[in-house]
């Protein structure tokens, strides 16, 4: 839960709280959602989401 942070970048959640989190019923569900969305913003790929990005052709912007 590190990824998790206010405006100033300060986090919203200490380790001890983040493993509090986790204990909770279905948490396990968002948890897994943010960690997701956190390692696309900070482009955290795994080795075959490397390869499909490689292998995929340019986007408009990219041709620009």
């Amino acid at each position: 839960m590190a990824c998790l942070c206010d405006e100033q970048g300060e986090r919203l959640y200490t380790d001890d709280q983040a493993d509090e989190l986790g204990d909770l019923p279905s948490s396990g569900n968002a948890i897994e959602r943010i960690y997701d969305r956190a390692r696309k913003l900070n482009c955290m790929f795994t080795a075959e989401e490397e390869q499909q990005l490689k292998n995929s052709a340019p986007t408009p912007s990219a041709a620009a």
